[in-house]
């Protein structure tokens, strides 16, 4: 018989809620996209000189890293849809050697990628005249699209947690 590890199981932040955004190549994704698969999202927008490339850096490493893994999937979410059209999306991930339905890079309208950010993963953003202020957290999402952990981009010990935590969703 099997046995069980005593393992504690991930917490649940609750529902990532109903959105509908572009990718990169100018399709349609929804909560819908999320179900079925481990997803790791962020939030970051393309001309961000400071943390986003650093957090595209380590996504790049986690695509390289469990890109054999169909039931895994990247996810980033731009908060400056204005500027980050689909086609500015798809030139940002090519820098980041971004695998197409691997890891997807999202816009919208702002409204709605505000919305999602704030109230649907529980994430500050908020853009003045100088910048536009956002996570730097890594959230991950399980294949019911539950929001099961946050994640400091910057913090090796958290990185690393995550990618346990990932190990943890997949056998779920």
């Amino acid at each position: 018989h099997k046995t069980t590890t005593s393992r504690p199981s991930l917490p649940s932040y609750g529902a990532v809620p109903e959105f509908s955004l572009i990718t990169e190549s100018h399709q349609p994704f929804t909560r819908q996209n999320l179900i079925g698969k481990v997803s790791i999202a962020d939030f970051i927008f393309t001309t961000c000189a400071g943390p986003c490339p650093l957090m595209s850096g380590q996504m790049q490493q986690f695509q390289s890293e469990m890109m054999k893994d169909d039931r895994l999937q990247l996810v980033s979410f731009s908060v400056d849809p204005d500027e980050d059209t689909p086609d500015v999306l798809k030139e940002y991930a090519g820098r980041f050697s971004a695998v197409g339905g691997k890891w997807i890079f999202l816009t919208g309208q702002a409204t709605d990628m505000y919305t999602l950010s704030r109230t649907g993963f529980h994430l500050g953003v908020e853009a003045d005249s100088n910048a536009i202020l956002h996570s730097t957290k890594f959230v991950l999402i399980d294949a019911d699209a539950v929001i099961r952990g946050y994640y400091d981009s910057e913090d090796e010990e958290s990185l690393t947690r995550l990618r346990k935590d990932v190990i943890v969703l997949l056998e779920e």
